[in-house]
């Protein structure tokens, strides 16, 4: 906006100049013209300062603007903190300073991480400046704030989305308790707002589905024996409740039950009556405890030899 009406304003001063030298030229050679034209030569003098002037204005501010956009450029590329940083404020910035100071639990044992500057984080500020030489005054001038970005390199500050940062941690380095902690509605109430975890370290996926059972029949089909069979589509047990009742019940332990997870599976059924119809129920639990149960299921023995 600034460099915009500077240029309105030479424009205008340029409009002006042109009028003055057409009025010295036409004017005639009289004492009057030529005072004239004196007062006219020392206004343009005047007026051409003023250009100069606005044209090393314009020129300062187009080196101001280059500057900025080098900064912002430098500042998307990496994170690093670039303000002076003292109680009071708050911001992104203050979130990295959190979690920079959170990283030594002997600095910032709370570790709560709100991107407000209080009295903790001041606290936590003066150790930091302690630990690495410096006057404690618990803000962050450019000393601190350089300290601090080497930090930034070293653990490898980076962020994920709007409320999650990301550090490396190194084996066996302690870090302050709520420092990979949130709330759970991401609102200031004595825990952390922002969540921190670690960098390129891949969170286990909870498994919540089920086994899918299928293919489930007899086979062998002999007298008082049979063979029961399904298969899953993950590793999983295998259980079976069996009786004559038209209606089976799993309620307590199964009748018979293998251990090994497999996805296809076959338990044996013997003792049972000849010429009998029976009624099962399978059931197979994965690995992580999910488990599914069949529709009940019936056969009929055969007749004893």
């Amino acid at each position: 906006m600034k460099m915009h009406k500077l240029a309105g304003i030479m424009l205008a001063v340029c409009l002006i100049t042109g009028p003055a030298f057409t009025s010295a030229d036409t004017t005639g050679s009289n004492g009057s013209n030529s005072t004239t034209t004196s007062s006219t030569n020392v206004n343009i003098e005047r007026l051409l300062e003023q250009i100069r002037n606005l044209q090393t204005q314009v020129a300062t501010l187009q080196n101001a603007q280059r500057e900025v956009t080098i900064a912002n450029t430098n500042v998307s590329g990496s994170i690093q903190l670039i303000r002076n940083l003292k109680q009071g404020m708050s911001g992104e910035d203050i979130v990295r300073l959190q979690t920079l100071l959170a990283s030594d639990p002997s600095i910032f044992p709370n570790g709560t991480i709100d991107g407000f500057f209080g009295s903790t984080t001041k606290d936590a500020l003066k150790k930091f400046q302690k630990k690495h030489g410096y006057e404690q005054v618990g803000y962050a001038g450019p000393k601190t704030l350089n300290q601090l970005n080497k930090l930034i390199r070293e653990l490898g500050l980076k962020k994920n989305n709007d409320t999650e940062y990301c550090i490396k941690v190194p084996p066996g380095h302690l870090v302050a308790p709520g420092l990979f902690k949130t709330d759970d509605n991401g609102k200031k109430n004595g825990k952390s707002k922002f969540k921190v975890v670690e960098c390129d370290k891949v969170p286990p996926v909870s498994d919540t589905s089920i086994p899918v059972i299928s293919q489930v029949g007899t086979a062998n089909l002999l007298g008082t024996t049979t063979r029961v069979v399904w298969t899953t589509n993950e590793l999983s047990n295998s259980r079976i409740w069996y009786g004559t009742s038209t209606s089976v019940s799993t309620n307590g332990a199964a009748n018979i039950s293998e251990a090994s997870y497999v996805t296809s599976h076959s338990l044996s059924l013997s003792g049972l009556a000849t010429s009998t119809t029976y009624y099962f129920i399978v059931a197979s639990t994965d690995t992580s405890g999910n488990t599914a149960t069949s529709s009940q299921v019936s056969f009929v023995t055969t007749a004893g030899l």
